[in-house]
């Protein structure tokens, strides 16, 4: 079966109340009954910087195979291997399930860390090596180039460090339609601007309220997006979208935010 990884929760929200008020709520350590108590919740760096080096590790992966196939990339067999190799060596018992040694630990961050870097030094070659053969002539500036590793749409904030032909003031992004993108200036320095981009502009008519509203849905990923800025953030969005029957219910992190 091919699915989201969401799609159970997604279901499970669509369910009367009178059917999610009978689920279970467990509030407690997630404990198994006979041996390895805690092992779910306990050294959770280690869980957490172990599955941040398989998803980079994923993605690093599928940018260099492209890369590779069109030739502008050689594809980084042995340091691959090398940084995949230094993370599952942390993948046994007692490892990774959180019952060893602080002194394991301390070794095992060390190797994460290291194996992040790695991957992601091959995925920033591939990508911008791919991303040199795109024709950008349109262009009249700088050219901001943003790569989406997952298999779903996705609408976020981006950093990026740009560096104009002269010493201007402002800052404008526009897309190749030449419609204006929301941005911000983080820091500037002569030429150069560190920036933010934000795009929460959706218009369709969507039945689906989820796929409607994307991921104004989600209260993590909107307090990452409006937590960026550093001085102010402009948020620019087609009230139509979430203008419906229960957008209180589905953008409700966002309804409560700007009435407050």
């Amino acid at each position: 079966v091919s699915a989201s990884s969401d799609e159970m929760f997604c279901d499970m929200e669509k369910l009367p109340e009178s059917v999610t008020n009978k689920f279970p709520v467990w509030d407690n350590e997630l404990v198994m009954t006979s041996h390895g108590a805690g092992s779910y919740t306990s050294r959770t760096m280690s869980k957490r910087l172990n599955a941040q080096n398989e998803n980079l590790a994923d993605t690093t992966e599928k940018a260099c195979v492209l890369a590779d196939a069109i030739g502008v990339y050689k594809y980084p067999k042995k340091n691959i291997n090398d940084a995949w190799k230094r993370v599952i060596r942390h993948q046994f018992h007692d490892d990774l399930t959180g019952t060893s040694l602080m002194e394991v630990y301390n070794e095992a961050y060390n190797d994460y860390f290291v194996s992040l870097s790695q991957f992601k030094n091959e995925y920033i070659g591939a990508v911008g090596a791919v991303a040199n053969e795109l024709d950008t002539q349109w262009v009249s500036e700088c050219a901001v180039i943003v790569n989406n590793p997952s298999a779903q749409q996705r609408k976020d904030a981006v950093s990026a460090h740009v560096k104009l032909r002269h010493n201007g003031t402002f800052i404008k992004v526009v897309d190749k339609d030449g419609n204006e993108v929301p941005s911000q200036i983080i820091k500037k320095m002569g030429k150069e601007f560190d920036i933010v981009l934000l795009s929460i502009v959706r218009s369709n008519n969507e039945e689906d309220p989820h796929r409607r509203v994307g991921f104004l849905d989600n209260d993590n990923r909107l307090c990452v997006a409006f937590s960026r800025a550093k001085r102010l953030l402009v948020a620019v969005g087609d009230s139509k979208t979430v203008a419906f029957d229960g957008e209180k219910e589905y953008v409700k992190a966002l309804y409560e935010m700007f009435k407050k």
